[in-house]
């Protein structure tokens, strides 16, 4: 279905960036506005490619999970399921090939989390179950493996009135993306002093060691309990849930351009970073768009947000460990220990498309929904603003202006939607 702009306007086609206006129309087809300037509101001209997954589905098209999203070169659409599979999917919407499947022999995945595709064609994989990066043809043929040994743990200790339970959990990014020269970019180890913490990006290159990429700001970390467990009491391990989290901490966005550089984002405020394929800071983008204070009643509406969606799953400990209740304190105790950031970050999301367009995603004034989405340019200028109502940031870009998104059915089960994005309208 094609969405019909208004007939007066300048529309900017996507095929080619900024093209210009439709014949006969005002403006000269430049960007309209400046960086620092007002918002300029822009609407767009999309239509349908293709709807798969859904509680329907049966056969390959059945999803448990959507873990990750990403086009190749052609326009075919990699889906990455929670259950270890990773289907190839058509520009029309057709089943092309799985790659791989569930195992621990050469090539097969045990954990894996993330994928992405490097422009020459080759697909490559991180499986965190066995900490390894796994590289494939185009058309799924394994080719080989190296180790990845970025990421980040914590343990820490919670109290409940049933005692003690030590917690742990991996945390490893998912955040993966293939560079033009052949490198991998991932999100490294975080290192912490009372005042300042630092996170890096990390690169890998097959056959080379692990090699510090970009050191990234974050905030001082937030306090976690520390108490050591009493003589005799139970200690379980507690995944998918952690204790010492602070709400509201600026995350890492990034994306690649098509000359190798980086678009990346680690503040508080609106503020895009652009490094070199070297890792250095080549300018900063910035925008007159405040973090909003964190008051009371956000906390609040964040902690009811976390009661609803934190899920703790204990293993070990025996039946009193993993008995319901116990794991309604241990939730109950992690969301007394978060504490909040003073600000609530301005970006939310970041994204480079086919055309090398920069899509900033803002949050909303609550911190918790999506709002607006600026379009910028790799060369500093502004295209315009799209209200979360008109288009949301897609989960991957692919050529010609293809856009992939995970919804959710009626049964809650996933589906994944294509579309191509036509032109943009002001």
């Amino acid at each position: 279905m094609i969405s019909s702009p208004p007939a007066a306007g300048c529309i900017i086609f996507v095929a080619g960036l900024l093209a210009g206006c439709v014949p006969g129309e005002p403006d000269g087809g430049g960007p309209t506005g400046a960086l620092d300037g007002e918002d300029v509101r822009m609407a767009t001209v999309t239509e349908d490619i293709f709807t798969v997954g859904g509680w329907e589905a049966d056969g390959w098209d059945s999803f448990s999970r959507v873990s990750d999203l990403h086009f190749d070169r052609s326009g075919n659409l990699l889906i990455l399921d929670g259950q270890n599979r990773l289907v190839v999917v058509g520009s029309d919407g057709a089943f092309l090939r799985q790659i791989s499947r569930p195992g621990d022999g050469p090539g097969e995945f045990r954990r894996v989390g993330a994928v992405a595709a490097y422009r020459g064609g080759r697909i490559v994989a991180r499986d965190f179950g066995q900490r390894a990066f796994l590289v494939f043809e185009e058309d799924g043929r394994f080719v080989e493996s190296f180790p990845d040994l970025s990421g980040t743990s914590r343990s820490s200790t919670v109290s409940t009135s049933e005692g003690n339970f030590v917690t742990s959990g991996g945390i490893i990014s998912d955040f993966l993306h293939a560079l033009p020269d052949g490198r991998v970019l991932v999100e490294g180890e975080s290192a912490s002093s009372p005042e300042q913490s630092v996170r890096a990006l990390d690169v890998y290159e097959p056959g080379r060691e692990q090699e510090i990429f970009y050191l990234a700001w974050d905030l001082p970390p937030a306090a976690a309990s520390t108490s050591l467990p009493p003589a005799g009491s139970v200690q379980a391990s507690i995944v998918r849930a952690q204790s010492g989290t602070r709400a509201f901490s600026p995350r890492l966005h990034a994306d690649v351009l098509s000359d190798g550089r980086i678009a990346l984002v680690d503040s508080i405020g609106y503020r895009v970073k652009l490094l070199t394929p070297a890792g250095t800071v080549q300018r900063t983008l910035e925008r007159s768009v405040s973090p909003v204070p964190v008051t009371e009643e956000i906390r609040e509406a964040e902690r009811r947000r976390m009661a609803a969606t934190m899920q703790v799953m204990v293993r070990g400990g025996g039946p009193r460990a993993t008995s319901p209740q116990v794991a309604e304190q241990l939730r109950q105790s992690l969301l007394a220990q978060v504490t909040f950031a003073e600000e609530i970050p301005v970006i939310s999301g970041l994204a480079v498309d086919s055309e090398d367009r920069i899509w900033v995603q803002r949050w909303g004034s609550d911190g918790i929904s999506v709002g607006d989405t600026d379009i910028l340019t790799a060369d500093g200028s502004y295209v315009g603003t799209l209200s979360a109502e008109e288009l949301r940031l897609p989960r991957a870009f692919g050529p010609s202006g293809l856009m992939a998104y995970v919804e959710s059915d009626e049964m809650e089960v996933p589906v994944v939607r294509v579309v191509r994005l036509l032109a943009f309208d002001r």
